[in-house]
């Protein structure tokens, strides 16, 4: 096709021009994104303006895009090809904060039509209304006071619930006192305790609550039994991390291994009472967390005093020779042949059958006869007569006291192996009266078993006295 402006030839399809720049096509049916000549030529306009033939399309005389004034160049003058240049088109609009993009000349906007892209009226340049900051002033002047209310609300909160923490590891700890429960103060220590237990005194947990049984019973006992346990807290203490308060406290700890951050001391004043008597206390009971849970420090001072009392050798004597000592005061008590022949070797009973010709049967029938006699005259009625006896300490023989004694039995297999005497304190009730004593027992042990080395002698001379006389 051909210019129709110049009358270049000029391929399908192209928009503008090559020589002239003119377009070849309606405007409005450019593309935007298609670059024009910089410098549009005054095109051939005919005479009267308003006339737009369809065939020569009218250009406006002034480029709305360029503000230089455009040269005119005679049609039939072919004019060199050059850049297009649309004028000084700013890239950035001031009014918008997006990127401003290339003129749209398919719809070129007539001068004194398009505007700016402008915001409303009342908007461009007028000033953002200030905040007061009164409310922001007060806030901040709050913060402090805030604060401190927190502080002291978490450190009222935290101090009840350590004070009733306190409280109430105290009323378990007097309960258990009164209850003679052992093993309710074991559970308010920790098991890293039982280590020191150990290390110190070579004692079980098991014995350590023994030893702590025997001296509450024997509290009881002393008491009149069927206690009970009043106390008051006069004052409280709390102290945490480094506290100097915790001080004295670690202390205590430190001997048995362990240590806390965190403890409340109650200052308290309690009676325990029996049937018959009381003791008062006063002292500063501490509660102390350790892993997490809370303990009695004095449930563990508790535990390690009956250990440094000797506790732990009455504990070891009774497991040890308690039974056999229960049995033969009830048998002596009861006048009960049969019941102390059990507490005897069988080789004893050959030992009668061989020398005085007199069997078990007979025998036990005569040591009846025997204590009745004998305690006849302080209680004619046995039945009402009960012996209970605690052991208070044990003496071994050494080989020559042990040679002493077992003189005449080897021959018979009565030789003891080893040889103790058991010191007992014992309590006799009979018809509501209670007469206290002691007294002690000579066991013998033969072959791993322990007997009683006095029974084999009172056997002996019951036979001597009651066989004769018949």
């Amino acid at each position: 096709m051909k210019c129709n402006v110049c009358g270049a030839e000029v391929h399908d399809g192209i928009k503008f021009c090559a020589n002239c720049g003119n377009p070849l096509e309606n405007p409005t049916n450019i593309p935007a994104a298609e670059p024009a000549p910089a410098a549009i030529p005054d095109p051939v306009v005919p005479e009267t303006a308003t006339e737009n033939p369809v065939s020569e399309p009218v250009v406006p005389t002034a480029n709305p895009y360029n503000n230089s004034t455009p040269t005119e160049t005679p049609a039939a003058e072919p004019v060199q090809a050059a850049t297009p240049d649309f004028g000084s088109v700013p890239t950035e609009n001031p009014y918008s904060n997006t990127q401003a993009t290339s003129p749209d000349f398919n719809n070129p906007t007539p001068v004194g039509y398009g505007q700016p892209n402008m915001p409303p009226v009342g908007l461009q340049g007028q000033p953002q209304k200030k905040k007061s900051k009164v409310g922001l002033i007060i806030f901040l002047c709050m913060i402090p006071v805030i604060l401190i209310i927190a502080v002291v609300v978490i450190i009222f909160a935290v101090g009840y619930s350590t004070g009733n923490q306190a409280a109430e590891s105290a009323a378990e700890y007097w309960q258990a006192y009164a209850a003679c429960d052992a093993d309710a103060m074991a559970d308010m220590v920790p098991d890293q305790y039982w280590d020191y237990i150990s290390d110190t005194y070579d004692a079980s947990k098991e014995e350590a609550v023994s030893c702590l049984q025997y001296y509450l019973d024997e509290t009881a006992e002393n008491l009149g039994g069927n206690l009970t346990c009043d106390w008051e807290q006069h004052g409280i203490q709390a102290g945490y991390g480094d506290s100097d308060v915790l001080t004295d406290v670690n202390d205590v700890l430190n001997g048995y291994g362990l240590s806390t951050s965190r403890g409340v001391g109650i200052s308290l004043e309690a009676t325990v009472s029996g049937d018959a008597d009381s003791m008062e206390y006063d002292f500063a009971m501490w509660v102390v967390k350790i892993d997490g849970e809370w303990y009695n420090v004095s449930a563990m001072s508790d535990f390690d005093d009956v250990f440094s009392s000797g506790y732990l050798d009455a504990v070891r004597n009774t497991e040890k020779y308690g039974s056999l000592i229960d049995q033969y005061w009830y048998g002596f008590s009861k006048a009960d042949g049969a019941a102390l022949a059990e507490l005897v070797p069988e080789n004893f009973w050959d030992f009668l059958s061989d020398n005085v010709s007199i069997s078990r049967e007979e025998a036990e029938g005569y040591l009846n006869q025997y204590l009745s006699n004998n305690m006849s005259d302080s209680f004619s009625d046995l039945s009402k007569l009960t012996i209970d006896s605690e052991i208070t300490d044990v003496d071994e023989y050494d080989d020559d006291a042990m040679a002493d004694m077992n003189s005449g039995l080897e021959e018979y297999g009565l030789a003891g192996d080893a040889m103790v005497d058991v010191y007992t304190d014992m309590s006799l009730s009979y018809e509501g009266e209670v007469t206290e004593d002691s007294s002690y027992v000579t066991l013998t042990q033969i072959g791993g078993t322990w007997y009683v080395y006095d029974l084999m002698y009172y056997f002996v001379d019951a036979c001597d006295t009651y066989a004769s006389a018949e």
